[in-house]
């Protein structure tokens, strides 16, 4: 596929409609608010298709990025320097995935 489709085919293809996109700083505001529906989409296969056994681990990875967005982390001994945090729920005798969360910076709980 050339760049040029690939452009042109993300300029049209939306998951969400951002005519109602949240403002920053308003209750409800969620970063992930464009490809939100994926992420609960992958979340639902990953509950329906394997059941975890007992034991559970909870675990950081990185995915390197070099997009713009807020929530990124920067780590300049690393080959790519630009990482976004994911929190990683995994069953520790297969290693399987079977939830995940962004880190899209602090909470406010209040």
């Amino acid at each position: 596929m050339t760049r040029t489709r690939f452009l042109k085919l993300t300029q049209y293809l939306h998951v969400r409609d951002t005519s109602s996109t949240p403002v920053r700083g308003e209750p409800g505001f969620d970063p992930l608010f464009k490809i939100r529906p994926i992420i609960d989409c992958v979340l639902n296969t990953y509950k329906t298709v394997y059941k975890p056994g007992r034991w559970l681990s909870i675990d950081e990875g990185m995915v390197g990025y070099k997009g713009r967005v807020r929530f990124r982390k920067y780590m300049p001994g690393k080959p790519t320097k630009w990482w976004i945090k994911v929190w990683k729920n995994c069953e520790s005798n297969t290693g399987y995935c079977s939830g995940f969360e962004f880190y899209t910076g602090k909470r406010d709980n209040h």
